[in-house]
């Protein structure tokens, strides 16, 4: 029971329609004597106050069937268990703080929850390692302004360079800031959101059991997600690194003005001078036979399952362009493709990921496909014009 339970609390919540079926789940646990944690009792208590009105029609008919029968054995243990979800002592009650603020388009949100900006690939190996800051406009813009709905902004800083996303030091770090160092490594009470590569180190974190999302009072929003295994779904950014394992000195320093010129960066390029040849990460997103410790197929299914499965929304860009501000499409031209894409990551590859079904074109819509860039995904760039380019303003609604 309490298997079953873990495997269908998230649907208590996000999805009440089936709430009974939990209910009577965690009815079944009780009353067998089955172990059953306090917290999923208490996740689905929450469950018969705040979802679909059939789940508390369920447990009334239940009980009257237990009404007519004898009070004691199994029976007695799942009256007292109907009676215990139906008036619990204690409600559970998701937490609340009635403090407002305005953002920067001017509505008012309900503040409460802390907000983990979990970043990708920094290309800024010294401005992207160390402790978490308030801001970080080198790489998410002024976010924080248009995100009035959290009582703080965490913004991460992780080489993302020397570090592949299923290396453990990395996803573990990334546990460790989001879950706000908690013992347990639960992530509560908290907003999160990861751009490209910062998903994917979420995911390979709670594939590893190193953290876990309490859905109840947590929600996990990723941007411009790379797919964990490229197969038949490759990156765009993936032509520009293969090519790069292989070209001259000459080509490869061609190659860097493009990246420079992409993302505004002086002094950074594809290769770590230390090695002399690709930066781990980049060598890894490939899936060149450079990167050591590949994660294994299964590994990767569990991750790719995690990200469809765990967000509560996603944006996938589908412009090199985009907002003008750092154009990459002549990186898309370069690498000889005319898929659609975020200059970065395949359009198709990244919706496939959360489900083509759950997108629509409009930012009020938790999945949102994006007219910009893999960059201006971050709100680095602000809100486009279109309805369909802006992504900061998707942010402000985002609970």
């Amino acid at each position: 029971a309490e298997y079953m339970g873990r495997q269908q609390s998230r649907d208590c919540v996000m999805r009440g329609g089936i709430g009974f079926v939990c209910v009577l789940i965690v009815l079944i646990g009780t009353a067998t004597g089955a172990p059953v944690s306090d917290k999923f009792k208490n996740l689905l208590t929450w469950t018969v106050d705040h979802t679909q009105s059939e789940a508390k029609h369920f447990l009334s008919a239940i009980q009257s069937i237990a009404n007519t029968t004898t009070a004691n054995g199994a029976l007695g243990n799942l009256k007292s268990a109907i009676s215990n979800l139906m008036n619990p002592t204690t409600t559970a009650t998701a937490p609340q703080n009635n403090s407002t603020a305005k953002s920067a388009d001017g509505t008012t949100a309900t503040k409460g929850k802390r907000c983990v900006f979990v970043h990708g690939l920094s290309f800024l190996p010294d401005v992207a390692s160390g402790p978490s800051t308030p801001s970080f406009s080198w790489y998410w813009g002024e976010v924080e302004k248009h995100t009035a709905q959290c009582s703080e902004h965490i913004f991460t800083h992780q080489n993302t360079m020397i570090k592949s996303w299923h290396d453990p030091e990395l996803y573990r770090e990334t546990c460790e800031i989001v879950s706000g160092h908690s013992e347990d490594k639960v992530i509560r009470n908290t907003i999160v959101f990861t751009h490209s590569m910062g998903s994917l180190m979420l995911a390979a974190g709670i594939e590893s059991h190193s953290c876990s999302i309490d859905h109840w009072s947590s929600t996990w929003y990723a941007l411009g997600t790379p797919p964990p295994t490229l197969n038949n779904r490759p990156l765009t950014m993936a032509y520009l690194l293969r090519a790069a394992a292989d070209v001259s000195e000459p080509q490869m320093e061609k190659m860097n003005v493009y990246l420079k010129g992409a993302i505004g960066v002086d002094g950074v390029g594809l290769i770590d001078q230390k090695s002399g040849s690709l930066f781990r990460s980049l060598s890894c997103l490939a899936e060149l036979s450079t990167c050591h410790n590949m994660p294994s197929p299964e590994t990767r299914q569990r991750v790719a399952q995690i990200l469809h499965d765990e967000v509560s929304g996603a944006v996938c860009g589908r412009s090199g362009y985009g907002l003008g501000a750092t154009a990459i499409m002549s990186v898309s031209e370069w690498m000889w493709t005319d898929k659609p894409s975020d200059g970065v990551v395949d359009t198709d590859a990244c919706v496939a990921l959360f489900g083509k079904e759950r997108f629509d074109g409009s930012y009020e819509s938790p999945f949102f496909v994006s007219n910009v860039n893999h960059f201006d995904l971050a709100c680095k760039h602000g809100d486009g014009d279109a309805k369909d380019a802006k992504v900061c303003s998707w942010f402000s609604i985002r609970k």
